[in-house]
């Protein structure tokens, strides 16, 4: 049985009057006594079946009642009945009762602070188990540790608590788990993306239906409702919403999934029927014509809507889908796939005779009839675009494996480390090995494009590296790096960066090591944390000076950060110059004023310091200045593609336009900036986006397939309008909780925002 939220309350069946003394202690809980009625002559006291089927309650006799103010309680009137009592029995009851409810609210506030702290720890145990996991705990604790001091003292304020108030801690334990499930509903019912089902084994929640059992028991699972019945009155009407949403939820999910695998079957059937050969282009134009039909009388006016704009898609996909092959090996081995042109030829030839046959109204009006005039030219052309750009994409796939791959083995076999050059045996061996082990990798394996580029990658770095780590290059190389840090004229962050950028060049680690402990050596100031503040500064990989500079120097001249030329790398190390020559300049110039005989020669250093230090930090600030110069001046594309969504939306687009604009997306401007920004302003803040925007999308297809998702637009979109990088945190919400959104949904997903109103800026 479940403890009870309140105090417990105890009755005692009294047959007739008893003067003897109880035979029970007061308890701390509430009393509540029968009153005594005396009786006019004697009585029985048995008890009294009032039917034959069942037993009854205790039943005594009717006493001729004495009339008795109202406000005296069921004790005092026992106090008064039974008068060999001492009379001070009705004050010693009225104390009591009140010490048990002090008790009682003493015990329920510990152990509401025990249930929760036991709900926290060990989230879904009950209060014993938790108990015992805490004993468990502190036996294979360290005695002397910390961690067993508070585990025993934790320990010990358990074992204190007496039974009532275990109990009451369990409750307060249920309800405050219950409180954290309510809270977390919404949040874990998305990500249940698979339930068990009815055989026991995983399946998609989705394609379930609400009523299912399998449903139920998943819903009522994640929030469950204990028996205690306090517990249930206090929660029942939270529980109950939580419950309905997520049916509503679970019917929107469910319904979207049978329209899906309805449209899905449909395309199968299309599919069997372009690849039928002797299924004609009449008969295939049929047969998607009555699958338009069944989409217009079984999903209604919207869906077919959307079926009849994604047809063109659709057939492309199929076409496609039907001239990929698979490739195998002598053995049979699967090694790849590809394209067929001749497949591709025949079935796309197919397609193009069937599409001006296609009836998409109950009256017999032709699809091409309620589209643009070259609607079947820009299916032409969608379809060899396709293709195209898929031949092209599993070439670059298979040349970036083989260029992952390779680096791999560069990394594992050490055709990055100077020593794999120091005799040509060792870089003999090391080729050999990396070669070996490209041949043998499985991801690489029957993908000869792959391989290929995964054997001349390792072959071009040990090339490179062979020179470069060479006696020659590097005794040339170390005559540089030492006339750096011979030179008195430059400051030892200066040194530095010059041999960093001699490093870059292939001067060697083991080479490098001894200039940088010479470099040390003469900088009396390598300690000081102004100094070290300020090299962090400068220095730090990613966001310091130098970094952003990289970036800027990259953004501006249309180059990777890592090939920068040697024009751009001398304009990167005379910047760094110039800047530490200045500070260079202005600590000797302050540290070698004379002392004004003000003051002792001890503060006159300390007011030295304190002018370099804010004149050094001001001459750092100066020149993040320029970076920051260099970035406001990167070329913004003022010119869009659309001047305005809203009228572009409000016209047909032909499946021409359509393509512009989804091969334009990674490569220029597409929407005002103005558009974009409130657009992105309002799917970040307010999970929105205007009408325009969902119809543009959804002409482009950027809608549910990976890497064409909403989040995926905004993203490619985002440096055709801004000089800066995207922020991470919003390139985060967007990769991962947009597009997530968007891969379940689609755009149903996002509410349309009719204003379009801007929001908060980024």
């Amino acid at each position: 049985m479940q403890p009870s939220l309140t105090k417990k309350t105890s009755r005692r069946s009294i047959g007739g009057p008893s003067m003897g003394a109880a035979s029970t202690p007061f308890q701390e809980l509430s009393i509540n006594e029968p009153a005594l009625r005396p009786q006019a002559a004697p009585v029985s006291s048995f008890v009294q079946a009032r039917s034959p089927n069942a037993p009854g309650p205790v039943v005594l006799s009717d006493p001729q009642l004495t009339p008795e103010p109202a406000s005296i309680s069921n004790l005092e009137k026992l106090a008064n009945e039974l008068g060999s009592l001492n009379t001070n029995l009705q004050q010693f009851a009225t104390a009591g009762i009140q010490r048990a409810k002090d008790v009682d609210e003493d015990r329920r506030a510990t152990a509401e602070t025990i249930g929760k702290l036991s709900n926290q720890q060990y989230p879904g145990q009950t209060y014993l188990e938790w108990k015992d996991k805490v004993e468990a705990d502190l036996k294979k604790a360290d005695p002397a540790s910390d961690k067993a001091k508070k585990l025993q003292a934790l320990f010990d304020r358990l074992q204190a608590l007496n039974p009532v108030t275990e109990k009451y801690a369990e409750q307060y334990r249920l309800a405050a788990q219950l409180e954290t499930n309510i809270l977390n509903f919404e949040n874990n019912f998305h990500k249940a993306r698979q339930i068990t089902g009815a055989d026991g084994e995983l399946v998609n929640r989705e394609t379930l239906s609400p009523e299912s059992v399998e449903f139920k028991n998943h819903l009522f699972g994640m929030v469950d409702l204990p028996t205690d019945k306090i517990i249930q009155k206090e929660y029942e009407d939270k529980v109950r919403a939580v419950y309905k949403w997520g049916f509503q939820q679970q019917s929107k999910d469910h319904g979207e999934y049978k329209k899906q695998k309805y449209i899905s079957s449909i395309n199968d059937k299309i599919n069997v029927s372009l690849q039928n050969k002797k299924t004609t282009s009449a008969q295939l134009a049929k047969e998607i014509s009555n699958a338009d039909a069944g989409v217009r009388k079984n999903l209604g006016v919207e869906a077919h809507q959307g079926y009849k704009e994604s047809i063109s898609d659709n057939l492309v996909n199929s076409v496609i889908t039907l001239s990929t092959i698979t490739e195998r090996d002598g053995t049979g081995k699967i090694i790849g796939q590809k394209l067929d042109s001749q497949l591709f030829k025949y079935y796309s030839n197919k397609a193009m005779e069937a599409f001006p046959l296609i009836v998409i109204g109950p009256n017999g009006e032709k699809l091409i009839d309620s589209l643009e005039p070259d609607a079947a030219l820009s299916l032409a052309q969608q379809m060899m675009s396709t293709f195209t750009e898929i031949n092209n994409n599993h070439e670059n796939i298979s040349k970036d494996l083989g260029e992952e791959i390779g680096e791999k083995y560069v990394v594992e076999f050490g055709l990055n480390d100077s020593e794999t050059y120091s005799s040509t045996e060792k870089t003999t061996e090391a080729m050999n090995k990396a070669s070996a082990a490209i041949s043998a990798d499985g991801q690489l394996a029957g993908d000869l494009v792959a391989t290929q580029k995964a054997l001349s990658y390792i072959k071009g770095i040990a090339d490179t590296n062979r020179a470069v780590f060479s006696k020659p290059v590097q005794d040339l190389l170390i005559e540089k790096a030492n006339k750096i840090v011979n030179n008195v004229d430059l400051d030892a962050t200066t040194k530095r960066i010059g041999i960093e950028n001699l490093v870059s060049q292939g001067l060697t680690a083991k080479n490098a090591g001894p200039l940088f402990t010479r470099i040390d050596k003469q900088d009396e100031f390598r300690d000081d944390g102004h100094d070290k503040m300020m090299r962090e500064r400068i220095n730090k990989a990613k966001g310091g000076l130098k970094d952003q500079l990289r970036k800027a120097i990259a953004a501006r001249d249309g180059v990777l950060e890592s090939q920068l030329n040697n024009k751009q790398e001398d304009e990167f190390l005379q910047f760094f110059t110039d800047l530490n020559t200045r500070r260079m300049q202005n600590k000797e110039a302050i540290f070698s004023q004379p002392n004004p005989g003000t003051m002792s020669d001890e503060l006159w250093l300390q007011e030295k310091t304190s002018q370099y230090k804010k004149t050094d930090s001001e001459i750092v600030g100066e020149f993040a200045d320029r970076i920051q110069g260099i970035r406001e001046k990167l070329p913004i594309i003022k010119e869009s593609q659309i001047q305005n969504l809203d009228e572009a939306m409000g016209e047909k687009s032909n499946q021409t336009q359509k393509n512009n604009w989804r091969t334009s997306v990674g490569r220029m401007k597409i929407l005002p900036t103005e558009t974009y920004k409130n657009e992105l302003n309002t799917l970040l803040y307010d999970n929105q986006l205007s009408p325009s925007m969902l119809k543009f999308l959804y002409r482009i297809s950027y809608k549910r397939k990976e890497g064409t998702r909403p989040g995926d637009f905004f993203i490619k979109q985002y440096p055709f309008h801004f000089s800066t990088p995207m922020p991470d945190k919003v390139k985060k919400q967007l990769a991962e909780i947009v597009n997530e959104i968007a891969g379940r949904r689609g755009l149903k997903a996002f509410d349309s925002n009719p204003a379009g109103n801007p929001t908060p800026d980024l």
